[in-house]
């Protein structure tokens, strides 16, 4: 349950479904407090942060020049929402959050491991696309950034933990933390249309004015804080605002960083009233509550779920590439099997009737897939998965060919399962457009 918790709150500044994200933050934190210890009575020089702010935008424009040369290059319709699959490695991308700068990490792992991560998302999809030296510069790019965050903690910014409190220490640390591992991961993972890129630099720059004045009148916290709750408020009571991109959780998540960062900065005051601080940090977790809520849901009703001894439950082969209807051997919690099969219990790996799922209720998708083989007609070995194609046209040197597909609630790993079926039929490779 801990680590669910944990997992919630880093989703409020590194958005995504993949743990690992958790575990490496997890690591990140501790490292620069333990680098503050052992070099805490040591002389440090100020350094000017502008190349780490140059490697940021760097990065950041490396990941929207590729999602541009992608869709002009597939002939995609601009701000379209896509799937990419290559060798069972699926990915999606858009320009409000792109993933093709990840295919610089995807290249580092392709070189130590034969086969694709099926736990997380990383590139791995866009890897035939563009040549290789070109995902090798972003992961010189990935490198330099790390680098350059933990060189400015041990230099600039604990010049600036000098002369500070324990408390105005705890939060400065941990500000920085939090906004240089999301920063970094959002150039990689996100790009410059994700508003986290946008708040976060805004605090910094109110963290740089402070630093000037000495302190932010209360009437500036106010503010924010209004603003904050605002903005979550909105989350929790609408399902989706016609503003492009911001449904009910995005909402939340930056009203919540919002609040995250109200209380990370007045923490940072010489004088805090220790009731406020105290307000703002429960006021985070009653922002993040919605989702907050649903990660309790996921926790009780399905990671918790209990298979007893001859329980069916449907699980993805990825060697088979089909899904399988299997029964449990032994009384054992979801999130065991999961477990034991390797897989990440966030992608849903496994569905249970009756228990996580209903059988017979569908759900229909509509997509184009641009694929330079005609598919035919599909066959679909699963009764939970139903994929039509319709007349393809070819255009271009590549077929495009409009899908219907129909999912049962039982469906494990969706993504997956429909990719399972295209390359049982001989595509490996293709492009989902698909429509909202």
């Amino acid at each position: 349950m801990l680590l669910n918790i944990l997992h919630s709150l880093v989703n409020i500044f590194a958005g995504g479904l993949s743990s690992t994200k958790l575990f490496l933050f997890l690591i990140y934190l501790p490292l620069l407090v333990l680098i503050f210890f052992i070099l805490r009575k040591k002389p440090t020089k100020f350094y000017p942060w502008k190349y780490f702010g140059f490697g940021l935008i760097a990065m950041c424009l490396y990941g929207f020049i590729l999602q541009t040369v992608y869709v002009i290059k597939y002939h995609l319709p601009f701000f379209s929402f896509f799937v990419t699959a290559y060798n069972s490695a699926i990915s999606c991308s858009s320009f409000n959050h792109t993933h093709i700068a990840k295919a610089a990490i995807g290249i580092i792992y392709s070189y130590f491991q034969a086969g694709h991560l099926t736990t997380a998302d990383i590139g791995g999809a866009y890897l035939e696309v563009f040549p290789r030296i070109v995902f090798l510069i972003g992961s010189i790019l990935i490198l330099f950034l790390l680098i350059a965050a933990i060189f400015y903690f041990i230099t600039s910014f604990r010049h600036l933990l000098s002369g500070r409190n324990l408390r105005q220490q705890i939060f400065m640390v941990t500000g920085y933390a939090i906004a240089s591992f999301s920063l970094i991961k959002e150039s990689i993972d996100g790009g410059f249309f994700r508003l986290i890129f946008l708040v976060i630099p805004f605090f910094i720059w109110l963290f740089i004015v402070k630093e000037k004045k000495g302190k932010l009148p209360s009437k500036t916290y106010l503010l924010l804080l209004i603003i904050g709750i605002i903005i979550s408020a909105s989350g929790w009571f609408t399902n989706f605002l016609v503003l492009y991109y911001f449904g009910s959780d995005a909402l939340c998540q930056i009203g919540t960083l919002f609040i995250l960062f109200t209380a990370l900065l007045y923490g940072t005051e010489r004088k805090a009233n220790g009731l406020i601080l105290t307000f703002l940090i429960l006021l985070i977790f009653v922002s993040d509550w919605p989702i907050l809520k649903n990660d309790y849901y996921f926790y009780k009703n399905y990671s918790q779920a209990i298979l007893d001894i001859g329980t069916p439950y449907y699980n993805y082969d990825y060697k088979l590439m089909k899904v399988k209807k299997e029964v449990s051997n032994q009384k054992i919690k979801a999130t065991q099997l999961i477990n034991n099969l390797g897989k990440n219990i966030y992608y849903e790996p496994i569905s249970i009737p009756g228990i996580t799922c209903r059988e017979g209720v569908k759900t229909t998708l509509q997509a184009i897939m641009i694929s330079k083989k005609n598919p035919g007609n599909i066959p679909n070995p699963s009764p939970l998965l139903t994929i039509t194609s319709q007349a393809s046209l070819l255009n271009k040197g590549v077929w495009q060919t409009p899908l219907l597909i129909v999912t049962d609630s039982c469906l494990p790993q969706p993504a997956a399962a429909i990719d399972g079926v295209l390359e049982n039929n001989g595509i490996n490779s293709y492009i989902l457009i698909l429509k909202q």
